[in-house]
């Protein structure tokens, strides 16, 4: 998880904002349900190379997007511009508690992201 939160446009992510949503998309993916008319959590496959963590390769078929709304974890509705990006492989638990768990990859937005390529991406700066 970041140690810091995160700045894209007029939105200030915190860190537990960014772990409440990628939470919340995990337990998604574990119970095989999406939000929404566009399907979240889904694959993310960073054909447009958005800058994330270097653990999280392009083509990863376990890297999913997720959107991170200042209401709460997403649960359909306007999934709004920013996303957090995450790694999550079916089984994949906490050795001690036995949680189900996923790792960060990053966080992006569509506001103040290059018009082309469409619907691009660009990442946010540590706050």
């Amino acid at each position: 998880m970041p140690t810091t939160g995160f700045i894209r446009g007029p939105n200030t992510w915190t860190v537990d904002q960014i772990r409440a949503a990628i939470s919340r998309a995990t337990q998604l993916n574990v119970i095989h349900e999406q939000r929404g008319a566009r399907n979240y959590p889904h694959s993310f496959g960073n054909r447009k190379n958005t800058p994330l963590d270097s653990k999280c390769k392009q083509g990863d078929p376990n890297m999913m997007e997720f959107p991170i709304v200042a209401s709460g974890p997403y649960n359909g509705g306007d999934p709004d511009a920013d996303r957090v990006v995450y790694l999550h492989s079916p089984g994949d638990v906490d050795p001690v508690e036995g949680h189900p768990q996923s790792t960060y990859c990053g966080i992006m937005s569509h506001t103040g992201a290059p018009p082309i390529p469409r619907n691009g991406f660009g990442g946010c700066q540590a706050a």
